[in-house]
C-alpha cells in the first residue's frame, strides 16, 4: 500500500498499531529524529560544548608538557649556556671602566690614528646620556685627515682596544679646493661612543614630617619614652624614694671611741 492510497480521516491515533505499515514507520522516523533533537540540544549542547573547552585544555596542557620537556632533556646545555653567558658578561664588564677617563680615551684615539698615518683634527665629546642606571655612554665626534688604507687601519685597531668604543656614522670628503685631485688628502668624520660603568645611587628619600615630629617628641625631657633626667625621680642613677629603700642615717660615736671602719667605694 501506499501512502497516497491512504485515507487520514479514518485513522485513529489510538489504534497506531493497526496503521499500514509506511505510515508507521513514517511515524516512527518523525519521533526517532524529534528526540534525536531535544536531546541534542537540552542534554548534548552542554556536555559537547564541554568536551571541547577540556579537549582545548589537553592540548595547551600537552604543549606545556612538551615544553618542559624539552627544557629538562638540555637542561645540561642550558646550563652551560648560563654559565657561558655570565663568564662573557664579566669580560665585559672588565672592559668596562668605572669612569670615563676621557683624557686618557682622547690620547690613546690620538696615538691610534699617528700609528696608521693619519692627522687628528679634533675630537669632540658629547653630552653623556646614562643607560638603564647600569652605564653611561659618551658620544664622540673624531674627525681625521689621511688617506683611505690609513683610515682602515685606524678603524681596524681601535676595535682591537681593551675598552669597548663603538663606531657609527662616517663621512668621507676630500680636501682643498680641487675635489677632482685623486692624490689630495681625505677627511673622515666618525661618530663613535664610548662606554664605562655608573656609580649613581639613589638618593635617600627624607623622612616625612609626622616621623621628625615623632622622633622630636621622643627626644623631649619627661616625654614617654625619654631617658630620665638625673636626679629625677625614676631616672637611672636616681636614689629611690620608697620608704623600704630610705638612705640609713649615721651613728654618733662617742667621743674616745674609734671611728667605724668606713668602707672603700670601688
Amino acid at each position: 500500500m501506499n501512502i497516497s492510497e491512504i485515507d487520514f480521516r479514518a485513522l485513529d491515533y489510538k489504534e497506531i498499531g493497526l496503521w499500514p505499515l509506511p505510515l508507521r514507520i513514517a511515524v516512527i522516523v518523525i519521533v526517532a529524529i524529534l528526540v534525536f533533537v531535544l536531546a541534542y540540544v537540552f542534554v548534548l549542547s552542554d556536555k559537547l560544548s564541554l568536551l571541547e573547552t577540556q579537549s582545548q585544555q589537553e592540548q595547551a596542557k600537552r604543549k606545556e608538557f612538551l615544553d618542559k620537556y624539552n627544557l629538562a632533556a638540555n637542561l645540561d646545555a642550558y646550563e652551560k649556556q648560563m654559565i657561558e653567558i655570565k663568564e662573557s658578561y664579566k669580560k665585559t664588564l672588565r672592559e668596562l671602566p668605572q669612569s670615563d677617563l676621557l683624557p686618557e680615551l682622547i690620547d690613546t684615539i690620538s696615538q691610534v690614528a699617528e700609528n696608521n698615518g693619519l692627522k687628528s683634527k679634533s675630537i669632540k665629546p658629547g653630552k653623556e646620556v646614562g643607560q638603564l642606571g647600569f652605564y653611561k655612554e659618551l658620544p664622540l665626534t673624531i674627525v681625521l685627515s689621511g688617506d683611505y688604507n690609513g683610515f682602515g687601519g685606524f678603524i681596524s685597531d681601535i676595535s682591537k682596544l681593551s675598552r669597548v668604543i663603538t663606531l657609527h656614522d662616517f663621512s668621507i670628503k676630500r680636501e682643498g679646493a680641487k675635489k677632482t685631485d685623486i692624490n689630495g688628502a681625505l677627511t673622515l668624520e666618525i661618530a663613535a661612543k664610548t662606554y664605562w660603568l655608573s656609580n649613581e645611587k639613589t638618593e635617600e628619600k627624607p623622612k616625612d614630617d609626622k616621623t621628625k615630629a615623632k622622633t622630636a617628641d621622643t627626644a623631649k625631657p619627661g616625654a614617654p619614652g625619654a631617658p630620665g633626667m638625673p636626679g629625677a625621680p625614676g631616672a637611672p642613677g636616681a636614689p629611690s624614694t620608697s620608704p623600704g629603700n630610705q638612705p640609713a642615717k649615721p651613728r654618733a660615736v662617742p667621743p674616745g671611741a674609734d671611728a667605724p671602719a668606713v668602707p672603700e667605694v670601688p
